[in-house]
């Protein structure tokens, strides 16, 4: 089994944070109508799996007691909360704008704390709660609900591998996944917009990767080094995957999305095809790398550009939900090829703007969570021994 980081699975991490984006912008352009951008809100399932896999395959034998669980539940919110409050505040500090804004000019007519940004919703924010079907709906950050339901799905994992039996651990998660995809699957919601189908969502999609790795633990194909063969394994995956997605228009197909990840993430599991090669390279991994910042951030970007266009062009953009958006069906405003170009450019600036957040916000935050857990394990280890 390798022991190394899944280098390609994090160049693949890096194409689904970037397609969720282009998803998000709402101004037509060359993509606009193209069946596998318009449904690739489902790679957050994609998000789900993976994040399933990897916590599995780091801590399935790292959590036999409660200091344990304490310690993981601490290095998982290091992870993603101080990037996830960065973004609050930035979205609150929009919204303070706003405020003064109408205050200074009538023709200004965006009201602020509106929509699911109201001023109560920050405690369920600031708590990781907003997405629970428990609480009222509030995204201050549209992407961030996912967040809050695979904070709960740590939890969840902890739990299991915590209180379960090792050898009756595969039964647990195999009945989790039952629960939780029959759960989904027979719901009358829409799995897209549904608030109160997230954590179902999350969770069935979550343990699906659990059981990938369980699965990877059993097949090594160490005897298997064919580059042609896996080459041919990884496109077939990255076919699926394609036609999946831009066929899953019906209401059942789209509760199907972490099944279907599960077989598109296994062949790269390996690293031994032509593809893994390309993802392996600098390009990818960066993508990688900032793929959790460009999740957060790209809604943020958007909100940006759309508010300094609004003081370029006159009813360009129209304020929806909460939210900001460019008005898809602006034609006379923004032609195709401007749509487009408009597009390469917000992207570009997510993924600068990313890359500063990676840099000086998720980093050095998730490195002082883990020093600060090694120095407390280390300095209780220490009091015991001394005891």
């Amino acid at each position: 089994m390798r022991q190394l980081r899944f280098l390609e699975v994090d160049g693949l991490r890096g194409i689904a944070a970037l397609l969720v984006a282009v998803f998000h912008f709402d101004a037509i352009n060359f993509f606009s109508d193209i069946k596998f951008i318009e449904n690739s809100w489902l790679f957050v399932d994609f998000f789900f799996v993976l994040s399933g896999f990897i916590i599995a395959f780091n801590y399935e034998k790292r959590i036999s007691d409660l200091n344990q669980l304490r310690d993981f539940i601490l290095l998982r919110l290091g992870r993603l909360f101080p990037l996830h409050i960065v973004m609050v505040i930035l979205f609150l500090m929009v919204e303070l704008l706003l405020l003064v804004l109408s205050t200074m000019s009538a023709s200004f007519n965006y009201s602020a704390f509106q929509g699911t940004r109201y001023v109560l919703g920050l405690v369920l924010e600031f708590t990781l709660l907003h997405a629970l079907p428990f609480f009222p709906d509030t995204s201050w950050n549209a992407p961030s609900w996912s967040i809050s339901v695979e904070f709960a799905a740590y939890i969840a994992f902890g739990l299991v591998v915590l209180l379960s039996v090792t050898k009756f651990r595969r039964v647990v998660y195999g009945m989790i996944i039952l629960w939780f995809g029959y759960q989904l699957y027979v719901s009358p919601l829409s799995m897209e917009s549904s608030h109160e189908l997230a954590i179902y969502r999350c969770i069935f999609g979550f343990f699906v990767g659990v059981l990938l790795y369980k699965v990877y633990l059993h097949v090594s194909f160490s005897s298997l080094n064919s580059r042609a063969l896996f080459t041919f394994f990884e496109c077939v995956a990255l076919g699926v995957c394609i036609a999946y997605v831009s066929a899953a228009e019906s209401f059942s197909s789209a509760k199907m999305a972490s099944l279907v990840f599960f077989v598109v993430i296994f062949p790269f599991l390996y690293g031994k095809g032509g593809i893994s090669v390309v993802l392996r390279t600098r390009p990818f991994q960066m993508f990688g790398n900032l793929s959790y910042a460009v999740y957060m951030s790209h809604t943020f970007v958007f909100s940006a550009v759309n508010m300094s266009l609004q003081f370029v062009f006159q009813d360009f953009v129209a304020r929806v939900g909460g939210d900001y958006y460019l008005l898809p069906d602006a034609s006379q405003i923004v032609s195709l090829a401007t749509g487009t170009l408009l597009l390469m450019l917000v992207i570009a600036i997510v993924i600068v703007f990313s890359h500063f957040l990676n840099i000086f916000i998720e980093v050095p935050y998730r490195n002082k969570m883990k020093n600060w857990v090694k120095n407390r394990t280390v300095t209780k280890a220490a009091q015991h021994e001394t005891a």
